[in-house]
């Protein structure tokens, strides 16, 4: 009997022992995984993730730094766009992208590099970015617009309009538009939807029109 409660016992500790290192491993898998996205810190409000796009955006070197508000990757984050020599900076209150959670190119231990999905062709607005270029006031020359979470009517998404200096543009109709803005090219006019009464649904439409000078005058609305 003694023999066999000593087997059972060796048998019992070298089980507990795989069972452990079978653990342990999972475990270093699993801190790989989520170091590579986001520095190790037990306080991830002190901490910094860096971002850099691959390749050029518009001819702009683009660098992101993500302050996240959990422990993971997103959150608040400044955006700076660097070309010739400039560069300038802007912050965003949240910062996600399609390419970052799907498509990431590589990481290091001190940035992560990002793939750029461009603006498919023929749209005015994108949200599969946290940024893009697009002639948003007809002008024949791209704008930088900066998505903003929540920054539309309503709690819907919204988008900011910068010149390529990184000047906002701040008057209407660019200072509120937002995902339910539609734009015709054509007569070169912007159209923006107010929701009057949220029981009824009941919107209102307040259309712009680009002048010859470069200008927008409200037309209808």
């Amino acid at each position: 009997m003694d023999n066999m409660s000593n087997r059972l016992l060796l048998i019992l500790i070298l089980l507990s022992l795989l069972s452990s290192c079978g653990f342990n491993q999972r475990n270093s898998k699993h801190t790989q995984v989520s170091t590579s996205f986001a520095p190790e810190s037990s306080d991830p409000i002190d901490s910094v993730i860096h971002f850099r796009y691959e390749q050029p955006v518009n001819g702009f070197i683009v660098n992101v730094e993500v302050t996240p508000e959990e422990i993971g990757d997103e959150g608040p984050a400044v955006i700076t766009f660097s070309k010739g020599g400039k560069s300038f900076s802007v912050p965003v209150k949240f910062f996600i992208t399609e390419s970052y959670h799907g498509n990431y190119i590589s990481h290091n231990s001190e940035e992560i590099i990002l793939g750029y999905t461009p603006k498919p062709e023929g749209e005015m607005l994108f949200s599969d970015e946290a940024f893009f270029f697009s002639d948003i006031d007809y002008d024949g020359e791209d704008e930088l617009v900066i998505m903003d979470w929540g920054g539309g009517l309503h709690g819907v998404i919204g988008f900011r309009v910068f010149e390529q200096d990184g000047a906002l543009r701040n008057d209407p109709p660019f200072s509120s538009i937002d995902e339910f803005t539609t734009f015709n090219p054509n007569d070169k006019t912007i159209t923006l939807f107010f929701v009057e009464d949220l029981e009824t649904e009941r919107s209102k439409a307040i259309v712009y029109q680009r002048n010859k000078d470069g200008s927008f005058s409200r037309i209808s609305g």
